[in-house]
């Protein structure tokens, strides 16, 4: 197409959109950084990735350990990146985070032998916690220089289905991209992936710093940022809770991206609703993230929360019980949908207690416990499914639902309890 029919196609457009955004999206900041979240999670190349690293010579074993390499990666790196976080800016970590995932696709167009997928694989594990704790605190200090922080759980429910129907997006796209499966539509599938996630953090740099007190950090110093996230959550009652709460009721929706295709076999659903289930899944997940503010408006946090915990109990347990050609799918669509509205309710939940000049810090302090317990719990599960996949479903059921019951979340511990800097690194010990 020529760029006089281009611009005739863009000024036919209703004034009020371009490109099918519409403007007043354009025009927020946080609707800039979910856009560009967005796009960041048009990774074209899910579908064929292991069937590119076989092709480039590695084995199956290879395979799973680089992500497991990259689980480490992240967790070692989570607390480092947040502590520079909020030291140099959550705009400018971010910004890194964004920039290197694209590099990371990049290296693996270029890898040809395993210890340079492992490079690459280290640089994605970088750029994760560059981005994890960066962001969340990043949304949560934008509504709190507007006197919006009880939208917490809209905007990262906004910001969590941009995600989603980035990856929703992805997937028809791959069929178009991936005509044949060859190594010139894999390695154009990786680089339209990584022309994305540019595109991405050119819109990350759009999007204003707010840190309402950055140079507080600075002046802080890098350990006692440390040392400060860690105490607070240590000693601070309330926060102490939710975090207990939060890691182990985590339903992990990775596992279960991994469990469900042998779910699928062991039922007999045909091959068709394999990537159909996982698309329908996906774009449900964005409608009950986005959900998930409407659900606290209507329930309150902690009836909300309670729900957004053990609705994807539930689906474990039916799926440890239950099996049919289309029952399996019908399972796990729900169950991954469900886990959505859990994630914008936890991170309101715990920015409320976290005071702003360590924010990122602090917030990776728990995204590192988040990953150590997935890593564990990933490895068990797996263990349990080669015995028999109905345990390891059991287990991934069963634990969130004892942190449930033996963490349970009242009112006083949900309602707002930022500390100032000072009551945030002298926290009383207490046993509430």
């Amino acid at each position: 197409m020529r760029l006089g029919s281009v611009a005739g196609v863009i000024g036919s457009l209703p004034p009020n959109r371009l490109l099918g955004v519409p403007l007043a999206v354009l025009r927020d900041p946080l609707g800039r950084f979910d856009l560009a979240t967005f796009f960041l999670s048009l990774t074209i190349y899910s579908p064929i990735l292991v069937l590119y690293y076989t092709g480039r010579g590695l084995s199956l074993f290879q395979v799973l350990s680089l992500e497991a390499f990259m689980g480490l990666a992240t967790i070692l790196l989570e607390v480092p990146t947040g502590v520079v976080a909020d030291r140099i800016g959550l705009k400018r970590s971010v910004t890194l985070g964004f920039f290197f995932q694209a590099v990371w696709v990049g290296l693996l167009v270029l890898a040809r032998e395993y210890w340079q997928f492992l490079a690459g694989y280290a640089v994605l594990g970088m750029a994760i916690s560059f981005r994890s704790g960066a962001s969340e605190a990043w949304i949560y200090e934008t509504l709190k220089a507007r006197g919006e922080e009880h939208r917490m759980s809209q905007a990262h429910g906004a910001f969590w289905a941009a995600s989603l129907a980035g990856r929703t997006t992805a997937a028809v796209l791959a069929a178009l991209v991936i005509r044949e499966m060859s190594e010139p539509s894999f390695v154009l599938a990786l680089e339209l992936s990584a022309g994305a996630m540019l595109l991405g953090t050119v819109l990350v740099l759009t999007v204003p710093n707010r840190q309402a007190e950055a140079e507080l950090a600075r002046q802080r110093g890098s350990l006692r940022l440390a040392r400060d996230g860690i105490r607070l959550i240590r000693e601070h009652p309330a926060l102490r809770r939710v975090v207990a709460r939060s890691v182990l009721s985590d339903p992990l929706p990775y596992a279960l991206l991994f469990l469900f295709q042998p779910y699928y076999q062991l039922a007999g659903t045909p091959a068709v609703l394999f990537g159909l289930s996982s698309a329908m899944a996906a774009a449900l997940g964005a409608l009950v993230a986005r959900a998930a503010f409407s659900l606290e408006r209507k329930l309150g946090m902690a009836r909300a929360f309670l729900a957004a915990n053990l609705l994807p109990v539930a689906g474990y347990l039916a799926m440890a019980g239950l099996a049919g050609p289309y029952l399996a799918p019908l399972l796990c669509v729900l169950t991954f949908s469900a886990m959505q509205a859990r994630y914008p309710l936890a991170t309101a939940v715990q920015n409320r207690h976290i005071a702003s000049y360590n924010r990122a810090t602090t917030i990776s302090v728990i995204s590192m416990l988040e990953g150590g317990y997935a890593l564990a719990m990933k490895l068990v599960a797996g263990y349990l499914a080669d015995i028999d996949l109905r345990l390891a479903f059991g287990l991934l059921g069963l634990v969130p639902l004892v942190a449930v019951i033996r963490f349970p979340l009242r009112d006083e511990h949900l309602e707002s309890q930022a500390l100032s800097t000072a009551e945030a690194s002298h926290c009383p010990r207490s046993d509430g």
